[in-house]
C-alpha cells in the first residue's frame, strides 16, 4: 500500500502481524525497511494484516485472527487499526 510517498506492507505472523514501511520499496535493501507495528498491534491473536486503506490522510489496516494460525480456540473476528506512523520529512521527500 502506498501512502505519503512510502510503501507499506503487512505480514502474517503467529505472534501477531507486523507492518513495515520503505522509502524505496526495494526488498533487497534491508536498511531501508522499518517496522512500524509489531505483535499484532498489542494483540498477538491478530495474526494476519489484511486490507490497507488511506482515509483522511491516515493509514488503516484490517486484521483477522485465525484459530489454526494463532492457537486461539475461537474465531475472534477482525479489527480495524489506525497506523500512527509519522515518517520524517526526508523519508517523504520534503527535504
Amino acid at each position: 500500500m502506498a501512502a505519503h510517498g512510502l510503501l507499506y506492507v503487512g505480514t502474517q505472523n503467529q505472534d501477531g502481524f507486523q507492518i513495515w514501511r520503505s522509502t524505496t520499496g526495494n526488498p533487497a535493501s534491508n536498511a531501508d525497511w522499518v517496522r512500524v507495528v509489531a505483535d499484532g498491534a498489542g494483540d498477538r491473536y491478530n495474526v494476519n494484516a489484511q486490507t490497507m486503506k488511506v482515509f483522511n490522510g491516515l493509514l488503516y489496516v484490517s486484521t483477522v485472527s485465525l484459530p489454526f494460525l494463532s492457537g486461539y480456540a475461537d474465531m475472534k473476528g477482525f479489527e480495524i487499526i489506525r497506523i500512527w506512523d509519522v515518517p520524517t520529512a526526508t523519508e517523504v521527500g520534503l527535504l
